[in-house]
């Protein structure tokens, strides 16, 4: 029995919003997300972590800015 949950989704979306710790905001902002998926308002490729992160990575490099100074000694 799931109750007070409406569904065995619902019941393991609040454990893992618990589990993150998520705050309010977060919560709000991973449901319109998910919704916005369900409907196909969006699309998610990202099939683990190693993916979520790989990319990061690949963003930051191409915004990172880097200089060139020369220092004199």
């Amino acid at each position: 029995d799931l109750l007070p949950f409406a569904s065995r989704g619902d019941f393991e979306f609040a454990d893992l919003v618990l589990d993150a710790a998520l705050n309010e905001n977060q919560v709000n902002k991973l449901l319109k997300l998910i919704n916005r998926l369900k409907n196909g308002e969006e699309t998610l490729t990202f099939t683990n972590y190693t993916q979520v992160k790989d990319r990061w990575a690949r963003a930051a490099y191409n915004v990172t800015p880097v200089s060139h100074d020369h220092v004199g000694a």
